[in-house]
């Protein structure tokens, strides 16, 4: 066992959920149009669904099902400029990543999510009583989160941080580097992500250098005047949801260590570093849960 994991089999959940905000939910009934403007209005990537008839909660919507369900049968060429699928039900998208539905106990270890947190499981719940009534609920812990309290506890993970990307088994000559040109369709990169279950793809010039990310978060907030614009070029839709001044690109060289991808991740609340040549053309992909592998209990 790592050094870090047995650290982590004393830690209880409890103590990492005290903090978490109280949880955000929509109604089984809510539209996708509902269900983004929600997201973006929360900053989050996920909520459950709660059917108020049966008084329980149903699933999980998360913006990969919702953009895997605007343009998994689309082409860019016939995207209907209306946006009708906006109207869709919740239901309608249900079975996808939202099946995942994973919830913990309060007394469990931090070591018992490192596993699911590892393999992609983006969120889990744990069991907690509400602030104001004290009846049972649910609260959200999330990749992000477990980073932010490793961040906080990086006395632990000293012996880890000098090793370099390079020598670590990441996403590098696997599924990536899949990329999208600046001048393709940002509808393009988004049907690839769809395809091969990805959450995000680099947007490359015409030499082949990263100069931007294009995520799934990026569909949060759009709406029936805003959804034409993934029909732009990938970067045109970035500059025109974000401004030009607010798009960043993180990437390192397989030389990095650890350590200054894992504060890269933290100080920046991002959930992937792209690893570049020293043309900046990529070469592989960190994600959170590569990251979270490295504190898996070694066998």
């Amino acid at each position: 066992m790592s050094k870090t994991a047995s650290a982590l089999k004393d830690v209880l959940l409890s103590t990492i959920i005290y903090d978490q905000k109280e949880l955000i939910s929509i109604d089984s009934k809510a539209t996708i149009k509902e269900a983004l403007a929600l997201l973006n209005e929360k900053k989050i990537l996920s909520c459950p669904i709660w059917d108020d008839e049966k008084k329980r909660f149903c699933g999980l919507v998360t913006i990969w099902d919702i953009m895997v369900s605007l343009v998994r049968p689309l082409s860019w060429e016939t995207f209907p400029r209306e946006g009708a699928s906006l109207n869709s039900p919740l239901t309608d998208i249900m079975g996808g990543e939202g099946d995942a539905f994973f919830v913990f106990e309060p007394t469990q270890t931090v070591e018992t999510i490192l596993e699911p947190f590892a393999v992609g499981i983006h969120r889990i719940f744990v069991h907690a009583k509400d602030d104001k009534t004290n009846k049972p609920t649910l609260r959200v812990l999330s990749q992000s989160d477990l980073i932010k309290f490793l961040g906080k506890n990086q006395d632990k993970l000293q012996h880890l941080m000098k090793e370099q990307v390079g020598d670590l088994d990441f996403k590098i000559g696997e599924k990536y580097p899949m990329t999208i040109r600046q001048d393709q369709p940002a509808i393009k990169g988004f049907q690839t992500m769809a395809m091969n279950g990805l959450s995000a793809l680099p947007i490359i010039d015409n030499d082949g250098k990263i100069v931007a990310t294009l995520s799934v978060s990026d569909v949060r907030g759009l709406d029936e005047k805003t959804l034409p614009l993934i029909e732009k070029p990938a970067l045109t839709f970035l500059m025109e949801k974000y401004g030009e001044n607010n798009i960043k690109n993180f990437v390192a060289p397989p030389s990095a260590n650890l350590g200054e991808v894992f504060l890269m991740l933290l100080n920046n609340s991002i959930h992937r570093v792209w690893v570049v040549d020293d043309d900046q053309k990529p070469l592989g992909i960190i994600s959170l849960s590569d990251v979270i592998r490295i504190f898996l209990p070694r066998k």
